[in-house]
This record gives C-alpha cells, structure tokens and sequence, in this order.
C-alpha cells in the first residue's frame, strides 16, 4: 500500500512538470507570433500645421508659336533658355509654299460645288405635274364639248379631226426638237475640252528644265576641268618648288597660273550652284504646272459633264412632252373613229365628264400635297444652305491667312520673353497650328505650380504668404493666387504661387505655407494615426496580468487632428495622460489584438 501511494506521487509530480514546460514553452512560441510594436508616451509640443513643396518658375503668360501651314523649317535661330526680343527671328523656313495652301483651295472649290448642288435641290420643278393638270382640264373640255355635240355627227368629226391634225403638228414639232437636241449633247465630247493655257506652262516648264539641266552638266564638266587643270598646275608647282635650285620665275608663272585656274574653279563652282538652283525651280515649276493642267482638265471635265446634264435634262422633257403628245394624238384619233361611228350616247359623254372632272381634282389635291411637303424640305434646305455659306467664307479667310503667311519665309517672335521650350528642328516639316515654341512673357510676373492633397488645401487660402527655404538673399516673395481643382483627380489641388523679386524663368523654388506654429496638450508621432470608415483613431497598449506575466492588448481610441506637421500631430479624444500609444508595428493590427512590445519598450 505505501508503495502504490508513493507511486502515484510521482507520477502526479511528472505530469505537473510536464505541464509546466509545456505551458511555459506554448506562451514563449506564441508570444514570437504575435504583432511587435514600438509605442510611446502622448506629450506636450509644438506642430506647425503647414504644406510644403518644390516647384519651378515659369512666366505667368506663356505665348504659344505655331504656323498655320505646312512649311520646312531650314534652320532654327534660337534654343532653349534664351532671352528674345519682340521681332526676333526664332525660325527660317524654306522658300515656297507646301500643299496646305493647295489643299484648302480644293476644299474650298468642293464646298462651293457642294452648295450649288444643294441649291438646285431647292428649286422645285412643278412642269410636269402642272402639265399633268393641264393635259386633264383639257380632257374636261373635250369631255364636254363632246357632251354638247351629241346628236350632230358631221360637228363632232370636223372636232375631232381637228383635234388629230393639231395634234400630229405638235408630235412633228417635238420630234425635230428632240433629233436637234440629241446632236448637240453628241457634239459636246471631251475633244472639246480647253486647257491650251496649262498645256503651253507644262511644256514651257519641260523646256526650261531641260535647259537648266543641260547647263548643270556642263557646269559640271566645266567644274571638273578647271579642277584638274588646277590640280596639275599644282603639281607643278609643288615639282618646281622642290628643285635644288629652283627657278623662281617660273615658280613665279606658275603662282600666277594657280592663283587664275582657281579663280576659275570658283566660278565654275559658282555657275554650277546657279545651275542646280534653276534646276529645283524649274523642277518645283513643272510640278506646278503638272499639277495646274490637271485641275484645268477636271474643271474642264466637271464643265463637260454638266453641260451634259443640262441637255440631257432638257432632252427628258422634251422626251416626256412627246410621250404626252402621242397620247393626245392617241386619243384624239380614237375620238375621230368614234365620231365617225357615232357610237357616243348622252349617258357616255355624261360619264367621261364626271370621269374627267374626278381625275382633275384629284390631280390638283395631290400637286397641293406634295408643295406643302416640299415647304417642310425647303426650310432644312435653306439651313443646309447657310451652314455651306459659313463654310466657304471660314475656307476663303483660311486662304487669305495661308497667302499671307506662304510668302513669309521667317518666323519671328511675337512678344519679347524667355523661350522655355523648342519642338521644332532643322529638317523637320511644319503642322498646320502645331506649337513650335513657347515664350514665356517676363513682363508680365512669375509664378510657381504645386499639386497638394485636398486635405492639405484646408489649410491654405488665397492671399497666404509662402515662406521660400532655398533663397536667402534677394526680395524674392511668393503669395497664393489661385487654388483650382485638378481634372480627373478629385482628391488633388492645384496651388499657383505668384512669386515677384529677382528670379528666373526655370528656377526652382522649396516653398512652405500655412499656419503658423502653436503648443498643443497631446502630440503623437504622424506614424501612430490611422484612419478607416469609422475615422481617425489610434491604438493604445493596455496591460492585463496572468500567472504567466502580463499580456498587452491593442485597444483603438477615437481621436480628432488638430493640426499637422511633417513628423507629428496634435489630437485630441478619450486619452489619459499615461495611455501608451502605438506607433509603429510588424503586422496589421485590429483592436482587441494581442501584441508583444520591442524590447525595451515595456509598460
């Protein structure tokens, strides 16, 4: 029995230790999993609740240098940094015109051709319905007067064949017209197109060039002679001058002889380069040439066209005024053959006129109809018609613009300033209304640009003077001008500074604005604040005891921003003055969190 009990003792005692280093070893893991912190003691202080930024000096205008044409620049006067005066040269561009000019008077020749289709859709043609109504009135009327001569033949068919024999005059008549009309639109071909003019300027232009390019090899040839010839007199020379004894008379003649064969490279030179230059304009000529001949030949083509159309549309009505005369005649000899019959009694010729009065009056309601339609396209037609009107007058003062300008072969600077930047080079070709410069306008003051959160905005106003951090010599100054939203970024502010005293269009500026500095009862480093839908708060360490220590719990606190600086913040909320705040941590943290302190930093 004393065996047993001592047997239970010890067993009771190893699983006490056992438990023992168990406990002791899960809470030492556990506390090296847990989120290390560094806290610190909320204390007094002071927070200067200001903004601060670098920013560079621009001028206040900055002027815009474009051209509204395509041109070549050939060399560029200015580069970036330079002071310019008003009229100084910043561009020289090559001679002559490009195709801006060219393709704008098409546009233009288009609008205008455009706006007198759309004038002729306005002009209403009322012939063939008013003929239409006329052929009708006149089926009344021979409805009629057939109605009255019911019962008398012989009057009926002197009527009627009346009718046929005036009727067949006026298909003979309209006959002869349509065979004279058809001749005329086969007579109108493009043989009879006239650009004798552009013709003549082509091939004066072929001529010229030809010539030109016959003078420039033989100035070549010429060149290349006068070069070997001096080369060899040269040699000579050099030959002569290497003598023991060298024969100072001849070297002498030979001196001379360089001195003119040289005299004669350099006007062979001179001659050649005038060669080549007849050349490009003669070549720049013909290309003109080229270029106005076919024009004359679609103008001429669109004219040929048009007279066309004229008599072919002429041609249609007299086509139709045949169809409708055929009819007529038609008609009339089946009233002759009638009459000769007699076979029309009273309650016939009653009913043909009924029929024909019917047929009238609906014809009449039906042309009233369409004009009111044609009322309601002809209000949108006129509207058409005056934006075309718009049109052409914007592509005629374009064309003045582009005459005017197309002779200038300088771009000179509108307004004196510093050029701050160049997009231009030597070689490269011009876009119509493309910024080549920009000038920044001296006169009229600096200023300096800085994007700052909306939250910082707050903090400033307009009138706010800027203390500058680099510059300790000078009156220079900077005061708030301007304070604008950013497009596209709702939580940014755009603040313009505008900044007088000695300084320069590039120059960057440290500027600091906002209130002034104040002593405040809680500070906390900017680290220990932290904000979600709920607001700003912080975490506090709270510690609780345990048989195994003490445990540190993350407990969040509410708090408000009184004011802050680039390091710290003064708050205010439920605090007590020994409350140990959390600045910094390894993980995320969420109240209520278990955490372990750096050493060193314990309650």
């Amino acid at each position: 029995m004393t065996k047993r009990r001592e047997w239970v003792k010890n067993a009771a005692i190893i699983f006490l230790s056992i438990m023992l280093v168990l406990t002791f070893f899960s809470n030492t893991i556990m506390n090296y999993s847990l989120p290390e912190v560094s806290a610190q003691y909320a204390s007094t202080g002071v927070v200067a609740s200001r903004v601060r930024g670098t920013g560079t000096v621009e001028a206040s205008q900055p002027y815009n240098v474009s051209v509204s044409e395509e041109r070549l620049i050939e060399e560029v006067m200015v580069k970036t940094g330079d002071k310019v005066k008003k009229g100084q040269i910043l561009f020289r561009l090559e001679e002559g015109g490009t195709g801006s000019l060219d393709e704008t008077l098409d546009e233009l020749d288009a609008a205008r051709l455009e706006y007198q289709q759309k004038l002729l859709e306005t002009i209403r043609n009322y012939d063939i319905p008013n003929a239409e109504i006329e052929r009708l009135r006149e089926d009344l009327e021979d409805a009629q007067e057939k109605k009255s001569l019911v019962g008398n033949q012989q009057a009926q068919i002197t009527v009627a064949q009346n009718k046929v024999e005036t009727c067949e005059a006026e298909v003979r008549l309209l006959q002869k017209q349509i065979e004279q009309l058809e001749r005329e639109i086969e007579g109108v071909t493009t043989d009879s197109i006239v650009t004798a003019a552009e013709e003549a300027a082509v091939e004066a232009a072929e001529n010229n060039l030809d010539i030109a390019t016959a003078n420039q090899e033989k100035a070549t040839k010429a060149l290349t002679r006068a070069e070997s010839n001096l080369s060899k007199k040269e040699a000579e020379l050099a030959e002569a001058k290497a003598e023991e004894e060298p024969d100072l008379s001849l070297i002498s003649s030979l001196e001379s002889e360089v001195r003119s064969l040289k005299s004669t490279v350099s006007s062979a030179q001179s001659t050649l380069d005038s060669a080549e230059s007849s050349v490009a304009y003669w070549t720049n000529e013909k290309k003109k040439a080229d270029k106005a001949l076919e024009k004359a030949k679609a103008n001429a083509q669109t004219a040929q066209e048009a007279k066309k159309k004229e008599l072919q549309s002429q041609l249609n009505a007299l086509m139709d005024a045949k169809a409708e005369s055929d009819y007529k005649l038609e008609k009339a000899q089946k009233d002759l053959e009638a009459a000769k019959q007699n076979t029309v009694t009273e309650e016939q010729a009653e009913e043909a006129v009924k029929t024909a009065e019917r047929a009238l009056e609906d014809k009449i309601l039906a042309l009233a109809e369409t004009k009111a339609k044609d009322s309601q396209a002809d209000k949108v037609a006129r509207m058409q018609l005056s934006m075309s009107q718009k049109k052409i007058a914007r592509l005629e003062e374009k064309i003045a613009k582009l005459k005017k300008q197309g002779s200038k072969s300088e771009i000179k600077a509108p307004v004196a300033g510093v050029v701050s930047s160049l997009t231009a080079v030597a070689g490269e070709k011009t876009a119509p209304e493309a910024v080549l410069a920009v000038i920044q306008i001296v006169e009229k003051g600096y200023q300096v640009k800085l994007q700052v959160t909306a939250e910082q905005s707050k903090k400033i106003r307009e009138g706010d003077k800027a203390d500058i951090l680099n510059v300790w010599e000078g009156d220079v100054t900077a005061v708030i001008s301007k304070i604008s939203s950013v497009e596209g970024n709702p939580r940014s502010r755009e603040v313009t500074f505008q900044i007088s005293g000695s300084v320069e269009v590039g120059q960057s500026l440290e500027l600091s604005v906002g209130q002034q500095s104040a002593n405040y009862d809680i500070v906390v480093p900017n680290s220990a604040i932290r904000e979600d839908n709920n607001g700003k708060f912080i975490l506090i360490v709270n510690a609780k005891s345990s048989p195994l220590g003490n445990r540190y719990i993350a407990q969040r606190v509410s708090v408000d921003v009184m004011a802050q600086d680039d390091t710290n913040a003064a708050i205010t909320g439920n605090l007590q003055g020994g409350d140990f705040i959390i600045t910094t941590s390894t993980k995320p943290l969420a109240d209520g969190m278990q955490v372990r302190l750096v050493e060193g930093g314990g309650l």
